[in-house]
């Protein structure tokens, strides 16, 4: 699933999910998220506010009892960074 979404502010927010894995057969399963928001903010100065966020998560059962999980997430904030300098990082 992509969602593109826009606002007040100038805001913007991209949102991505999933799902890269999907093994019935081994019950195995894996997923990925990420979502990126930019907002200039309320004021005449434009203040360039830039979060990413990303989330994984890993499954395997070992046993009709036990599984295995995995999961990570990351947070990036960049706060005043111009556009253009940003677009370079990425």
């Amino acid at each position: 699933m992509v969602k593109l979404e826009g606002g007040s502010f100038n805001s913007k927010r991209i949102l991505g999910m999933f799902n890269i894995l999907d093994d019935k057969k081994d019950r195995k399963s894996a997923y990925l998220a990420a979502e990126y928001n930019y907002m200039d903010g309320p004021f005449d100065v434009k203040q360039n506010f830039n979060r990413i966020n990303i989330f994984g998560k890993y499954n395997q059962w070992i046993t009709d009892n036990d599984y295995f999980n995995l999961q990570f997430s990351a947070l990036v904030i960049l706060l005043g960074m111009p556009r253009d300098k940003f677009r370079n990082v990425l």
